[in-house]
């Protein structure tokens, strides 16, 4: 039971650290980009 609550967390935290990464970094490298 603690083993699937675990998995399912961290399932989601990477999920989150996924969207966070590939909506983030674009915007990132588009106003750095522009800053130069």
């Amino acid at each position: 039971m603690f083993f699937q609550i675990f998995g399912y967390a961290f399932g989601l935290f990477m999920a989150v650290h996924y969207y966070v990464f590939l909506v983030f970094l674009p915007a990132l490298i588009d106003s750095f980009l522009d800053d130069n």
